[in-house]
């Protein structure tokens, strides 16, 4: 082998390889029409200037850094830029189109955004251009450490009236903000909601900010926000506002996890604090841990209007007759239940043949139709022929029936189907040991049987994830080039740049931006590149 190595390192070029072709007097007079990252530098859309040496950190996030920028368009106008990490794509790319060049009252605007090649950086990101907030602004969490209480009224008319407005515009556009807390609002000579493009839902503020359906998922994998979702956060925001919560921040979550599924979130919460019969509405209205019971934008702006509910403060569901005991603990609530097997996967594996789950659920719960589905879905996974995957896929399926409104579950992971697509992508590009796990729900189609559980997993942005998520396994089961485990990171992130080390410093993100960068970069490479990246270790 090495003898033949050595003569193929040594061989005579091909005739063929040796005949003037004509391509280097090509490609010594071609003139791309296309220029990647834009023909100037900082420049997008030969309109928007990023200015890379004046940082603005009070608009930084954990995914963005911030820089002034400028709008040859309109001189006068303020504006900022956000450039986003090149790690991953955070961002939320789907809300880009709807938001931009869109003006909504009390809220940070988005001008335009695109690849930009970036001096500071020499290299090539996503960025985005915003309308900088008008007066004199501080964020509201300035006022949560210097001031212990705010009045109800000042609540209303400075907070609550002009960001649910930003938020019922929103919505209108079929967009959800995923990350208000104090850190994201601005007060002062007005008030303004920060933008909510840059970061993932769920992924800035306290955990505390985020409703317990959500808090159980890991971080980064909470999926897209929806105005319930919202709505939770602005009850926790006013009681923070009123009463300052610092000592429930100082909770382990994993500990207020367990006591919110024990006792309700709103007990916890609020405990016993006095208000007013009105602030009381909003509070049992806003802090409920069913999703289908929360309110919604529509309910606080009655509320805001003066409409009363004479709303019944949320109890700690106790729904069995008699309990289910596992790992010596008794259970009356199938959500706490379901949060038990999952924290101690492989004892329940163990332990479910015998533990006669589906009886529990037909005698003490009084659900026969969900004793059923139980029984189904166990009967391949307590099988003694049932492989590793069958048996976890019986896991997931099984925590899910007790649990429909939780987090997709897994040995290590807690996952909503909008967010697997990016823990995917951070799995394999950092070659994660939760892939397999990852391949495990796709392969089972396991996202679909969970949005079919509750009415409550039922939208437009899980249903898409849904979709993405089937036609992810349709092409994970091709062997052909272009299929596979490469092909369905793509699939499942469109926003993610093409991770050939030919493209990946340009941001291509299209196959449109794929042809032309090629293109451009041709006269470079050629002759001597192959116009084929085949290397194993490349993702493509």
């Amino acid at each position: 082998m090495a003898q033949a190595a050595a003569t193929l390192d040594n061989a005579v070029p091909l005739i063929e390889e040796q005949v003037e072709t004509g391509l280097k007097a090509l490609l010594d007079g071609y003139r791309p029409a296309y220029t990647p990252g834009g023909e100037k530098k900082d420049e997008l859309l030969k309109r928007f200037m990023l200015h890379p040496t004046k940082p603005l950190p009070e608009f930084d996030t954990p995914y963005a850094k911030a820089f002034e920028a400028r709008d040859d368009f309109n001189e006068a106008r303020r504006v900022f830029a956000l450039v986003c990490d090149d790690s991953l794509a955070y961002y939320r790319h789907h809300v880009i189109a709807p938001l931009s060049g869109v003006t909504i009252a009390h809220m940070t605007s988005l001008l335009g955004a695109g690849t930009v090649y970036c001096s500071h950086l020499n290299g090539m990101r996503q960025v985005l251009f915003f309308e900088r907030p008008s007066g004199t602004n501080s964020p509201l969490s300035d006022v949560v450490r210097t001031q212990t209480r705010l009045h109800e009224h000042k609540i209303i008319d400075h907070v609550l009236q002009p960001i649910s407005e930003a938020l019922i515009a929103l919505r209108d556009l079929k967009v959800s903000h995923g990350n208000i807390h104090p850190g994201s609002i601005l007060v002062g000579e007005n008030t303004v909601l920060k933008e909510c493009i840059s970061s993932p839902c769920g992924s800035l503020g306290h955990y505390l900010y985020q409703p317990l359906e959500r808090l159980m998922a890991n971080p980064l994998a909470q999926g897209e926000a929806t105005e319930k979702t919202d709505m939770y956060a602005i009850g926790i925001l006013v009681l923070e506002l009123m009463f300052g919560l610092e000592k429930i921040k100082a909770m382990q979550l994993a500990a207020f996890i367990a006591n919110a599924i024990n006792e309700g979130a709103y007990n916890i919460l609020m405990n016993n604090r006095e208000c007013s019969e009105a602030f009381q509405d909003l509070f049992r209205g806003a802090l409920n841990d069913n999703p289908a019971e929360r309110w919604g934008l529509d309910q606080l702006a009655q509320w805001l209007g003066g409409k009363r509910f004479n709303m019944i403060a949320p109890t700690p569901a106790k729904e069995a007759a008699r309990p289910f005991t596992f790992a010596a603990t008794d259970y009356f609530s199938r959500r706490l239940l379901a949060h038990a097997l999952h924290r101690n996967w492989r004892g329940a594996i163990t332990d479910l043949k015998s533990l006669k789950l589906d009886r529990w659920c037909e005698n003490s719960l009084h659900r026969p139709e969900l004793a059923e589905k139980i029984d189904r879905v166990q009967r391949i996974g307590t099988d003694p022929a049932a492989t590793d995957k069958q048996v976890s896929d019986m896991m997931t399926r099984t925590i899910t029936l007790l649990d429909p409104i939780g987090p997709l579950r897994t040995l290590s992971l807690s996952v909503r189907p909008e967010s697997i697509g990016l823990l995917y992508a951070d799995a394999m590009l950092q070659n994660k040991p939760e892939l397999p796990q990852l391949i495990g729900l796709i392969e089972h189609d396991v996202a679909s049987f969970w949005s079919e559980q509750a009415d409550a997993n039922k939208n437009a942005d899980v249903s898409q994830a849904v979709w993405k998520l089937q036609k992810a396994k349709a092409n994970l089961k091709r062997k052909a080039i272009g299929f596979g485990v490469e092909r369905i990171l793509y699939d499942l992130n469109p926003a993610l740049p093409c991770q050939s080390p030919l493209l990946k410093p340009y941001n291509v993100t299209t196959v449109v931006e794929a042809l032309q960068t090629l293109d451009s970069i041709a006269k470079n490479h050629a002759p001597n590149a192959s116009f084929m990246d085949v290397r194993s270790e490349s993702v493509v």
